[in-house]
């Protein structure tokens, strides 16, 4: 009975942080360029991804990034930024 309760509230904790999180706010979580860069070609979507060699989430999300690219070739072009 206390696991159960206990996983309750767990669940319920869970259920709250992750409604917490809001959406994000132009200017304080990101700013919109202006005006928009330039893309090679305007039938295309162009991602650029900005990685930085000492950032475990960057070196973590890598192998995913480049399956992802893969798979999307066709109607996405990519770059990247790496930071040093």
């Amino acid at each position: 009975m206390v696991f159960r309760l206990l996983s309750v509230f767990c669940g319920l904790c869970l259920a709250f942080a992750a409604h917490a999180q809001g959406t994000p706010v132009e200017g304080v979580d990101y700013i919109e360029l202006r005006p928009p860069q330039s893309v090679e070609s305007s039938d295309r979507v162009e991602v650029l991804e900005f990685f930085w060699y000492r950032c475990p989430h960057c070196y973590a999300l890598e192998p995913e990034l480049e399956a992802w690219a893969k798979r999307l070739r066709a109607t996405c072009s990519s770059g990247a930024h790496r930071g040093s």
